[in-house]
């Protein structure tokens, strides 16, 4: 050492320097070798830990399945309940397909200790039922009843055909008896279980804050320690309530969320945090309804075939929705298990759109207006439309693309946005020529609220007010069969009929986009059915890794 110590100070200043930086390379150097070698001979796996905060607008009220109604309270319900489908997986359906019985697969407990029995499952669909607990699933149950076969098992009946009474049973909720029992179904709203519920799934309730005002701040929930299933890697999840989205943003922005779903293109933009987007498919689609009994220009076929084929489907998606959508050509989206794309083909036309108006004896006038006249008895009439939109920025936008196209045509467009506290009235009285609005179908892909011709008036959603006897048989047969599997043929059909009228311009679908920071994994971007499904990889979720060897 003492050697290497005057070899070392009889160094100049200038050697001394480049020794030292000699040392340092080959140090780091010898570093990023060693890192490079553990990543090859290592693999990284999900590790438990971490708290996790998602942001939501409004505030939870009804975290009961049989109650729960808003996005809120239904996301809350997924992560402290459980379901039949997980409860019970081995079911046995009938021949007849009238009678399913389950049976309770494992030992499961309540969070409160109390183990969960079919006793459960009875006093859960008894209380949907009973109408003076008013719960929103009680058009859905008509007709299914349930009974105790022993602790562990039930047999669930339905009385009639069809109604898809298979994924009823599957996604029902179950509720626990022991809470409930003594509180009277008219007291249900306003029981304290509604927001301290006991729950049987991946996490339970720990905690919540509250203003002086009343209103929910936040809401904490841990990993249930005897959940039945693989326990989730987050072991503490939390949601902050907000009163505006911009406060939300604000929330993400400062660090106290970490994560924010549903947030539009716009909304996006106010984000300045590091973000990931990650974006959901759902079975919803967007289309501009036409309103025929509002301007007889919309009873031509031809016209509302024009309407339809000249929509900027692609231009709206990356202008309005900034890519986080799909351009849709009918009433049922191509991303889900029945979207047929062979329906594109009839949005082909064999001459131009401005022939076909020509032949429908829309001549342009071009040295005055610049859009199209005809005579109509003997009223000069000029090709104009109104197109009412809510007022939220990407409808609006996509609106304004729809003008700028079909004006190129020579149809004048009026665009009048109306507020959303408004739409809902002007959609009841069906007060609009074209519509731009949305549908969301349900697991079912059920088409009857949208397209039977008994939903042409409120509180039906047939928007185009649309009426097909064909339809409407196929619909009840598809209804009545209650098999998504065994109809594939008749919602092909079903698609061919309805675009081939052309009552409506379907237009895109609209993606469910969750932000989250840079450290969330394990989400699993599957199709969901609604923005709570986003929740069914919860228990991948993970902040946390650790390496193993290979």
């Amino acid at each position: 050492m003492g050697k290497i110590k005057k070899i070392f100070y009889s160094f100049s200043l200038k050697e001394r320097k480049l020794f030292w930086a000699s040392l340092l390379v080959v140090t780091v150097t010898l570093a990023a070798l060693g890192f490079i070698y553990a990543d090859k001979i290592t693999k990284a796996l999900p590790a438990r830990g971490g708290d996790y905060t998602e942001g939501m607008v409004g505030q939870p009220a009804f975290i009961n399945p049989v109650l729960a109604v808003s996005e809120i309270d239904r996301s809350l319900v997924r992560l402290i309940f459980s379901r039949v489908e997980d409860l019970m997986p081995k079911m046995e359906l009938s021949e007849d397909g009238k009678t399913l019985k389950a049976r309770l697969e494992s030992e499961v407990f309540w969070s409160d200790g109390e183990r969960l029995t079919s006793d459960d499952i009875v006093f859960t669909v008894q209380k949907i039922k009973d109408e003076e607990a008013r719960s929103p699933l009680f058009e859905d149950w008509r007709g299914i009843s349930v009974r105790r076969i022993s602790e562990l098992e039930v047999e669930f009946e339905l009385a009639g055909t069809g109604s898809f009474f298979g994924d009823r049973v599957k996604n029902l909720y179950i509720l626990p008896r022991h809470i409930f029992k003594d509180v009277p179904a008219t007291n249900w709203r306003i029981s304290d279980f509604n927001l301290k519920p006991v729950g049987s799934g991946p996490f339970h309730f720990a905690d919540f804050s509250k203003k002086s005002n009343g209103f929910i701040t936040e809401y904490k929930l841990e990993v249930n320690p005897d959940y039945y299933k693989e326990k989730p890697l987050i072991e503490k999840f939390n949601f902050a309530f907000f009163p505006t989205t911009e406060d939300l943003i604000t929330g993400f922005n400062d660090g106290g969320v970490d994560g924010v779903g549903g947030l539009t293109i716009n909304e996006i933009t106010g984000i300045r945090r590091p973000f990931e987007k990650l974006a959901f498919k759902l079975p919803n689609y967007y289309a501009v309804f036409m309103n025929q009994s509002r301007n007889s220009l919309l009873k031509e076929i031809g016209f509302r075939k024009v309407l339809a084929a000249t929509a900027p489907r692609e231009t709206i998606v990356q202008v309005a929705l900034g890519n986080l959508g799909s351009p849709e050509w009918g009433p049922i989206p191509l991303e889900t298990s029945l979207g047929d794309a062979t329906i594109k083909d009839g949005y082909i036309f064999t001459t131009s759109a401005g022939e076909i108006l020509d032949g429908l004896g829309w001549r342009l006038d071009e040295t005055q207006t610049g859009f199209r006249k005809k005579m109509i008895g003997k009223v000069e009439t000029n090709l104009e439309l109104t197109l009412t939109v809510p007022d939220i920025d990407f409808l609006k936008s996509a609106a304004e693309e729809l003008k700028k196209e079909w004006e190129k045509l020579g149809m004048k467009i009026n665009i009048v946005s109306v507020a959303q506290d408004e739409i809902k009235e002007v959609i009841k009285n069906r007060d609009y020529e074209l519509v731009l609005y949305g549908n969301v179908l349900n697991e079912r892909l059920d088409l009857n609220s949208f397209w039977h011709t008994s939903q042409r008036f409120s509180p039906g959603l047939n928007l185009s007010m649309y009426s097909s006897k064909e339809v409407d048989r196929i619909i009840g047969r598809i209804s009545e069969t209650g098999d998504i599997t065994k109809s594939k043929e008749d919602f092909k059909t079903l698609q061919k009929l309805i675009t081939e009228d052309f009552p409506a311009v379907f237009l895109f679908s609209l993606d469910y986009v969750y932000v989250t920071n840079k450290d969330l994994k394990g989400v699993e971007l599957n199709l969901i059915s609604e923005p709570a499904d986003r929740f069914d990889s919860v228990a991948n979720w993970h902040l946390k890794t650790v390496r193993v060897l290979k």
